[in-house]
């Protein structure tokens, strides 16, 4: 697979991953609004951390991928770990709280996570596939 290639690819994909954060994060704040909800946390941070988190994670594997296609799989799951883990580390305040969350706060935590899972897994599968 030649630079050029590799370069565009992962340019698209980076695109689709900012504009998934963007469109989300706007649904997701208006469908808040639309229920009058308030959160007790920033839910812009945490559509931040997912979005950097898994454009970094999207980006290593392409890289590693590159250089030892047979650990990318593997090197993959090994970053989501890692991810949670930094994820509980820099929102432990929020994690560990001894507030009782309402049921949208909870689903507020969750949603991004999958929704950025999901289009990691996506990424990835192809990615895989292709090696």
């Amino acid at each position: 697979m030649n630079s050029s290639y590799l370069v565009k690819t992962v340019m698209r994909n980076l695109f689709i991953l900012a504009l998934a954060y963007v469109l989300f994060f706007n649904l997701h704040e208006y469908l808040l609004e639309q229920r009058n909800t308030v959160l007790s946390f920033s839910l812009f941070k945490i559509y931040t951390f997912h979005f950097v988190a898994s454009a970094v994670v999207y980006f290593l594997i392409e890289l590693l991928a590159t250089i030892v296609p047979s650990q990318a799989g593997f090197a993959y799951l090994g970053t989501i770990f890692i991810k949670v883990g930094i994820f509980v580390l820099l929102f432990q305040d929020l994690m560990f709280s001894e507030v009782e969350f309402i049921m949208a706060e909870k689903l507020a935590l969750v949603i991004p996570m999958f929704l950025f899972l999901f289009i990691e897994v996506f990424f990835i599968s192809r990615l895989l596939n292709t090696k």
